[in-house]
C-alpha cells in the first residue's frame, strides 16, 4: 500500500512541475522584443586596454614611504641631518 501511494504522489508531483514549465509567460503569437543596452552604463569610453585618462598619462598620487608612515605617527616630519662642516 505504501509503494502504491508513493508512486500516486511522483505522478501528482510530476504532472504539476510538467505543467508550471509548460506554461508561457506571454501570450501565443507574440514575441518580446529585445533591446541592447550596452549604451546605458555609466563612464567613460576608451579604446580597449587603456584607462579613462587616455591619451594623456595618468596623474600620479603616489606617497613617499616616509611621507606616508609619519602620518600615521601623528604626522611627523623627516628630520634632515645637518652636514657637518
Amino acid at each position: 500500500m505504501n509503494n502504491f501511494n508513493n508512486k500516486v504522489l511522483r505522478l501528482y508531483i510530476r504532472s504539476l512541475i510538467e505543467s508550471i514549465i509548460d506554461e508561457d509567460d506571454e501570450p501565443e503569437g507574440k514575441e518580446k522584443d529585445e533591446a541592447s543596452v550596452v549604451g546605458s552604463i555609466g563612464g567613460v569610453t576608451t579604446p580597449l586596454g587603456t584607462g579613462p585618462h587616455y591619451p594623456n598619462p595618468e596623474p600620479s598620487d603616489s606617497v613617499p614611504p616616509y611621507v606616508a608612515a609619519g602620518k600615521s605617527f601623528g604626522n611627523a616630519k623627516l628630520v634632515k641631518k645637518k652636514k657637518k662642516s
